[in-house]
């Protein structure tokens, strides 16, 4: 809509494309700006906004915020996040003690309350577990951790498709994104665990029923189950 060459699903090659756009899920999108040019840094959206990018508009980011259908636009400066919404802006920044501070500057993106708040991986999950957005913060930080990851995250709104065409049958964006819906799923277990879970949590819980080590740099953790905290 904007005039900018997009490889994009089922388009597999065009001529010096400006945008590639890789759709996850049906409900959020990875976009990488000037795809073509080879590059070992993620352009930061102050450089983005600051027309620092050959050919794309400043305003590319706010442009897909306010597209209908779309919850939010993820970007980074440096080691901070910056959430883009069509009623305004918050901030997501690591702190030296491994905690996670939200920090709404324009608006309550994530729906987590107009204070900012300071919290650990955990606290955030049990926190947040009812939320438009269930563990968001972690979530958001920790795709922007990988070298793979786009300059922009975009994440759907519930029940928003982000792919057009060559939909048969047509979808509904059934998982991918960041909303309760998809971000809640269910995990049989015949003991109670202490407190909310994530589903890369089964995997340690796993390996150590069935006697294995847990090997170290996993994304799970080890939730211990209530009867042996009793």
């Amino acid at each position: 809509d904007v005039g900018l060459p997009t490889l994009r699903h089922p388009i597999l090659w065009r001529r010096d494309p400006k945008v590639a756009v890789m759709i996850s899920g049906n409900a959020s999108g990875q976009v990488y700006l000037r795809p073509g040019d080879q590059r070992s840094h993620r352009w930061a959206l102050s450089e983005i906004e600051g027309g620092e990018v050959p050919g794309i508009p400043r305003d590319i980011v706010t442009h897909l915020a306010g597209i209908d259908g779309v919850a939010l636009v993820a970007a980074t400066n440096g080691q901070n996040v910056t959430l883009v919404s069509r009623d305004g802006r918050a901030g997501l920044s690591p702190t030296p003690n491994e905690r996670i501070l939200y920090t709404p500057e324009t608006a309550d993106v994530l729906g987590l309350g107009r204070i900012p708040r300071e919290l650990s991986s955990d606290e955030w999950l049990a926190q947040s577990i009812d939320s438009p957005y269930p563990d968001a913060p972690v979530q958001l930080t920790q795709i922007f951790r990988s070298s793979r990851t786009g300059d922009l995250v975009v994440a759907a709104a519930a029940g928003a498709d982000l792919r057009k065409d060559w939909e048969v049958p047509e979808h509904r964006s059934g998982h991918g994104g960041l909303v309760a819906e998809h971000m809640k799923c269910v995990i049989a277990i015949n003991r109670p665990i202490a407190g909310p879970m994530r589903s890369v949590d089964s995997f340690p819980l796993v390996l150590r029923h069935l006697g294995y080590e847990i090997p170290a740099g996993i994304d799970g953790v080890l939730r211990p189950s209530l009867v042996e905290v009793a």
